[in-house]
């Protein structure tokens, strides 16, 4: 009795979300912004902003931290209400787990091709080569994270009732 009372103290205590507030609809709307909104901006300032580079760059890098600020502080809140880091039996959960991971591999890559870029002999094979797998693989991960907020939609869609308990 008294472990159990100080488990709902503590649990209560670290919980920043008010009582009786629908956190899934919010971690739903906060992914969509990321993975539609975040993505086009991402996508668009790096493809089609060429004649102002310097600040398409970060306009690039600035959203694809926000989309790794944002897709890890709701993946991790939506794990701890639904009791730790265990996957559901559905297709989100599926798609969702590889996305996060693929999403810090995809970064790093990022990080590292903007270094290779500034820092080794321009247009080497290399630099080139680590721009086009951070491309390739940020393409793959973008298809995961729309299949992943699409899941998401149709999961709380046909489950509205049904809270952190699934």
């Amino acid at each position: 009795m008294v472990d159990e009372l100080h488990h709902v103290s503590h649990r209560r205590r670290l919980d920043i979300w008010p009582d009786g507030y629908n956190f899934f609809w919010l971690h739903g709307f906060m992914m969509w912004t990321a993975w539609y909104l975040f993505v086009i901006i991402q996508v668009g300032t790096n493809r089609y902003c060429k004649r102002c580079h310097k600040c398409s760059i970060y306009v690039h890098a600035c959203t694809g931290f926000l989309i790794l600020a944002i897709t890890c502080f709701f993946a991790y809140e939506a794990w701890r209400k639904i009791g730790g880091f265990k996957i559901i039996n559905n297709s989100h959960s599926y798609v969702a787990f590889p996305c996060v991971f693929g999403l810090f591999f995809i970064t790093i890559l990022g990080i590292y091709s903007r270094w290779a870029k500034t820092h080794w002999k321009w247009n080497t094979r290399d630099a080139i080569t680590l721009t086009y797998v951070h491309k390739s693989f940020a393409y793959f991960i973008i298809i995961c994270g729309f299949s992943a907020v699409a899941t998401g939609m149709h999961f709380y869609r046909t489950n509205p009732g049904r809270g952190p308990d699934f």
